[in-house]
């Protein structure tokens, strides 16, 4: 028999006794509950307050009780935290230590978001909404390992014109030829990002945009065009997050107790 077909007293006395202090606590004794189920339209209502106002039961079978919306917005604020914390440690990672080591920042700082995400109280919607933060987490924390040194030049880089010198010879599973450019210092530096252009132009000027503490390598272009896209990556990602969160407060009711018909 499927639990809506249930008569009401059968349905009340199968509830929990958490999930009768909750209820009781929510202003719905038992006693109240069995009037109102008298009637048809009563006896839905009855199954509506138990699931708006009861104790959920969490993926092992065991019951907990749903967050109120101050609850909820606590949980989703530390996670919200901890991925601009954790953006902050994958970019200054990437930048000054590296790419391989940005990548590992990345994957602790996800997996710390994993965790409270999947730590907030429950409430309507919280699991598609814990799926769409870990998702958009993930794509923030690859792209900002991925281009956090041309987020450093975009704003601390100067643009210069330089001279295409003789491609590096790289061995990576065979012979790669990577872009070296001599710039305005007489510096030869092998650029990050190799677009191919400048294979068969040595000789030839480019823009560049170089780092003047010479920490990080050139990039081929200019400042206005460098992380332009994956900027705006890096954004929208950040703003389905704030969404997601928003939303998942939102449809978080407020657990107020609710006055009886002796008005307490």
């Amino acid at each position: 028999m499927r639990e809506d077909e249930q008569p009401v007293e059968a349905y009340l006395d199968g509830l929990s006794g958490r999930t009768r202090r909750a209820l009781a606590d929510a202003g719905f004794g038992m006693e109240r509950l069995r009037q109102l189920g008298t009637t048809a339209s009563g006896a839905r209502q009855v199954r509506h307050i138990v699931t708006e106002f009861g104790v959920l039961p969490d993926r092992d079978g065991r019951f907990v009780l749903p967050g109120d919306r101050r609850e909820v917005a606590a949980g989703w604020a530390w996670a919200l935290l901890a991925v601009l914390m954790g953006l902050a440690a994958v970019v200054a990672a990437s930048i000054w230590a590296g790419r391989p080591v940005g990548l590992l920042v990345a994957f602790v700082a996800g997996a710390i978001l994993a965790v409270l995400a999947l730590r907030t109280p429950e409430s309507r919607g919280r699991e598609p909404a814990v799926l769409i933060a870990l998702a958009a987490g993930a794509v923030l924390y690859f792209t900002a390992f991925m281009n956090a040194p041309q987020w450093y030049l975009a704003v601390h880089g100067k643009d210069a014109t330089a001279t295409l010198d003789t491609p590096a010879l790289l061995t990576r599973g065979g012979h790669v030829r990577h872009c070296r450019v001599e710039l305005p210092d007489g510096k030869v530096r092998q650029v990050d990002h190799d677009n191919r252009t400048c294979l068969a132009r040595a000789g030839r000027t480019v823009h560049v945009v170089y780092d003047p503490s010479d920490n990080l390598a050139p990039e081929l272009g200019t400042k206005n065009g460098l992380a332009t896209i994956s900027g705006t990556v890096a954004v929208a990602s950040l703003a389905v997050l704030t969404a997601t969160a928003t939303a998942a407060v939102s449809a978080a009711g407020p657990r107020t107790r609710l006055r009886g018909p002796d008005g307490r």
